[in-house]
């Protein structure tokens, strides 16, 4: 496995971290035949809205492949979508990765996604955008009803917080912090 350091004027920074680059090498159009879908990749993908937007924006990204397996570590999907449309090359940029860093690749390649949220004021503009340069939002993975559940959610109120229920006890429970006790307090019981 072969990394080179990246430097930049942040080598300077005390709190930069030293950021290790795999070596890559970019091929523009590589042969679909000799790629292998990545075979532990847990992620399922609309293989057939990727198509559509390959359709109408092109294919654009390149995949990311393990160079030593040829397999996918990001892009399966954007794969089997070329596929689909009968596509012979696909660009790729190939890393000199051993097997388990290939595996932490696709893992969090997959994750990063899911754990992005939406700015949806801005995403419902970029939306209207689109209709009024093209009059449609074909591409964009979005339908009108989409766009419309988008604008009512921004209008929607946000719901008042419930109050908590009371709390009652019973049978041994006590309530107040747990290490305060009525022996600690200096407070004879009587009849305990």
């Amino acid at each position: 496995m072969s990394k080179q350091s990246a430097s930049s004027d942040a080598d300077t920074d005390a709190e930069a971290p030293d950021l290790t680059l795999f070596v890559q090498t970019y091929v523009a159009e590589f042969p679909i035949g000799d790629l292998i879908p990545y075979p532990g990749n847990a992620r399922s993908g609309d293989v057939g809205a990727i198509a559509e937007s390959m359709t109408a924006n092109s294919a654009y990204g390149a995949l990311i492949v393990q160079e030593s397996t040829k397999h996918i570590l990001v892009g399966n999907h954007r794969y089997l979508a070329a596929r689909l449309l009968g596509a012979t090359t696909v660009p790729v940029f190939l890393l000199d990765v051993d097997d388990a860093t290939a595996r932490r690749i696709n893992l969090f390649d997959n994750l990063a996604s899911d754990r992005a949220t939406y700015n949806t004021e801005m995403l419902v503009e970029e939306l209207q955008t689109v209709i009024a340069e093209s009059g449609t939002l074909d591409g964009t993975g979005y339908d009108g009803d989409d766009l419309d559940d988008l604008i009512a959610s921004l209008t929607e109120p946000e719901p008042e917080p419930e109050p908590p229920e009371p709390k009652t006890l019973s049978g041994n429970q006590r309530s107040g912090p747990p290490d305060r006790r009525v022996a600690d307090l200096g407070i004879e019981m009587r009849g305990a």
